[in-house]
């Protein structure tokens, strides 16, 4: 436990609040009540609202090229000249590396990514990492498996986001299923915490469980400060681990399971075609390769399998495809919100986490 005094916790916050800024909520006050696909149209319009960039009629597929090539024809080439241009209107300012590293160890600001219910930010409130991003309309079409329940059966419509930690870190993606007359279900999911070996943010599998020892929430909960993270609601069972339980609690028209079983692990295995989209040695922004024209409509993205505890066997629940193009643009950067998933508590014959009995997974610290 590190004790801080008064003066020091004052800083502190300041450090934390002065990036801070009020992003008016646009939703309407019924939104929460609404069909999934009804929500779906109204965040859509504004996610796709003021784009950064547009690139819906430029060829990028030689962009890689052309910006490495000694050639001189490349100035008089418009896919040059475009690469250009986007870059310039996509570089941002990062927060920092202090202002990042005071908001994900404290508590208090952790506790608020697990404790809001909203598909809008807090007013007030910004991201400190995953600060910018891309995010396209998906589908989650399910498989016929009987094993887990809720979402994993009947899958749902919602938007995903792929973001960077920071600039030039890993690549993290957001996935929001919208639900009939309920508050959406949201997963996070990364491969790892250490910089990717290349920046095709399509290369790598990525889970909702990352290694404890540099998970963001595991810090927060080894310092100490500010407060402690029980102010979360249902903490998850272990710090580096984001529970599946909610998305097997429901299903995607709102009615609930009372026997649910959650998987303990999700993989999204990213479809061979898509590794291919995006060369390995790209330098472009991530950004501008979402943009690329083979990005389409129906595009089978990933492959999501489910695990219990302890098997290295998974289940397929379906996968997850394009229903829109990925557009950069400033509300799925300041305003979109992805609540991160809690644990949900269970009461005899009230649900379960399929898992081995002699392995209750890591305690928190």
């Amino acid at each position: 436990m590190i004790f801080l005094d008064r003066k020091f916790l004052g800083v502190l916050f300041l450090t934390l609040t002065w990036h801070f800024h009020h992003a008016n909520a646009i939703l309407p006050d019924n939104y929460q009540s609404m069909s999934a696909q009804a929500k779906s149209d109204i965040l859509w319009a504004q996610i796709a609202k003021d784009p950064y960039v547009d690139l819906r009629n430029i060829d990028l597929s030689n962009i890689d090229l052309l910006k490495r090539s000694g050639s001189g024809s490349q100035k008089s080439d418009p896919r040059y000249d475009e690469g250009l241009r986007c870059q310039a209107q996509l570089n941002h300012t990062d927060v920092g590396a202090v202002t990042r590293t005071a908001s994900i160890i404290n508590p208090w600001f952790v506790n608020q990514a697990f404790n809001h219910i909203s598909d809008e930010m807090l007013t007030g409130r910004k991201k400190v990492v995953h600060t910018h991003g891309s995010t396209a309309q998906i589908k989650w079409v399910p498989s016929d498996q009987k094993t887990f329940t809720g979402l994993f059966q009947t899958g749902g419509i919602g938007v995903a986001r792929l973001s960077e930690a920071f600039p030039g870190g890993p690549f993290g993606l957001a996935i929001k299923i919208l639900i009939n007359g309920n508050p959406s279900v949201n997963f996070h999911v990364m491969n790892s915490l250490d910089a990717p070996s290349n920046r095709n943010c399509f290369s790598q599998s990525i889970f909702n469980i990352i290694s404890s020892d540099r998970c963001p929430v595991q810090l927060a909960m080894r310092t100490g400060v500010v407060f402690p993270i029980s102010q979360v609601n249902h903490p998850p069972v272990a710090s580096n681990i984001l529970p599946l339980q909610e998305a097997a609690h429901i299903r995607n028209n709102g009615s609930t399971e009372q026997n649910w079983v959650a998987p303990y692990r999700l993989e999204l295995i990213p479809e061979s075609d898509v590794k291919n989209i995006i060369p390995d040695e790209t330098k472009e922004d991530f950004r501008v390769n979402l943009m690329r024209s083979k990005f389409k409509k129906g595009l089978k993205l990933y492959t999501v399998m489910a695990y219990s505890e302890g098997e290295d066997t998974g289940i397929s629940v379906g996968h997850i495809e394009l229903n829109s193009r990925w557009i950069a643009s400033p509300y799925q950067d300041d305003v979109l919100y992805f609540q991160h998933q809690q644990s949900i508590p269970t009461a005899d014959g009230e649900g379960k986490i399929e898992e081995e009995e002699e392995d209750t997974g890591t305690p928190l610290t």
